[in-house]
């Protein structure tokens, strides 16, 4: 049965070495239609459910770019690393479309980016078992983002996620938690103290984009502000007017 088996898997081998130029090229195909279709469903839910997003350039440019970016990122990850994909932050897609937009949009836009990247896997159910309850984490513990220890919260909560996420995987295909590897368990750690990083880049979309989030809104309001302290000395109703 072995060498039956070896011999069909010779066999199949061959075929696919000699049709390897068509092959490379009909999935050169598929791949961009699979992306292609990706974007568009997006792309269609925005239309029909935020028109804010889709009738304005920047917002769609924005989007675009973090899925692009962060796609790259876990693609050349995986390059350099086995299954170094899960080390990618995704979540910071999730955090930083959820401030600057709504929750329901987060999860959208990471959902897709799950699914791209879930071409680059070994294991792609996994995968996307595991940004799925990463993402709805995510949504569940920011809320409204107005303090940067919410990040740390966050970061913590993501962890959970991933790694009852990976415990329950294993115990539904092994039966046991004999396949659990320390390897995947500190990828996913690392994943998840990489998060905290979306503040830095909150800031940076604030000033490429020109959008405007809460924790921006809160650290103007801060009342120990040189300018606005000298506004309440000098002129105490229109500081007044101005928390207002």
């Amino acid at each position: 049965q072995d060498y039956t088996n070896l011999r069909t898997y010779e066999t199949m081998l061959a075929q696919l070495n000699t049709n390897r130029d068509q092959s490379q090229l009909l999935m050169l195909l598929g791949q961009a239609l699979y992306v292609s279709l990706l974007l568009a469903a997006m792309m269609i839910y925005f239309a029909f459910y935020v028109p804010a997003i889709f009738d304005n350039f920047r917002a769609l440019t924005f989007i675009f770019s973090l899925v692009t970016l962060f796609f790259l990122v876990g693609v050349g990850l995986n390059y350099f690393e086995a299954q170094g994909v899960y080390i990618a932050p995704m979540m910071i897609v999730t955090i930083l479309v959820m401030v600057f937009f709504d929750g329901r949009t987060a999860l959208l836009v990471s959902s897709v980016l799950a699914l791209i990247c879930a071409g680059v896997t070994a294991f792609a159910l996994e995968f996307l078992f595991l940004q799925f309850c990463a993402a709805t984490a995510t949504v569940f513990s920011l809320g409204e983002l107005s303090r940067r220890a919410q990040l740390l919260r966050a970061s913590a909560v993501i962890a959970l996620a991933y790694l009852a996420a990976y415990v329950s995987l294993d115990l539904l295909m092994n039966g046991s938690v004999e396949g659990l590897t320390w390897r995947m368990t500190v990828f996913l750690l690392v994943n998840a103290a990489l998060t905290s990083m979306a503040y830095i880049l909150m800031f940076a979309a604030e000033r490429l984009f020109g959008f405007i989030s809460v924790v921006t809104l809160v650290e103007l309001a801060d009342i120990n502000n040189p300018l606005l302290l000298r506004l309440s000395n000098e002129c105490p109703g229109t500081f007044q007017h101005s928390i207002a």
